[in-house]
């Protein structure tokens, strides 16, 4: 899996796990910050290599998800389990407490 290359213009999302607030990163970026300073509650927040595969994949299903939307409003199939919606769901859920803090 890895950290995709095809997301380093992506602006990706992903919360403070202290104070739940979004933080936005290009891929690029986030591929290379070992920590954050969280906009909301000012912390220094490390951020693992785990994370960043966590946020990366979501991203990816997420894209994978539109992919499969666009396709079905293109041609009209309609599909009562979606795979990529839940597991982009399960992917939303804030990241947990990194266990070392810098």
């Amino acid at each position: 899996m890895g950290l995709a290359e095809d997301l380093s213009d992506v602006a990706l999302t992903f919360e403070c796990p202290d104070c739940s607030h979004p933080a936005v990163r290009k891929g690029s970026a986030l591929r290379t910050i070992a920590h954050f300073k969280c906009d909301g509650c000012n912390a220094k927040v490390r951020i693992t290599y785990p994370q960043k595969l966590a946020i990366f994949e979501k991203h990816r299903l997420l894209a994978a998800g539109d992919r499969r939307q666009q396709g079905r409003e293109h041609y009209g199939a309609r599909n009562n389990i979606d795979r990529a919606a839940d597991a982009a769901e399960v992917a939303s859920r804030p990241l947990p407490r990194a266990a070392t803090r810098a």
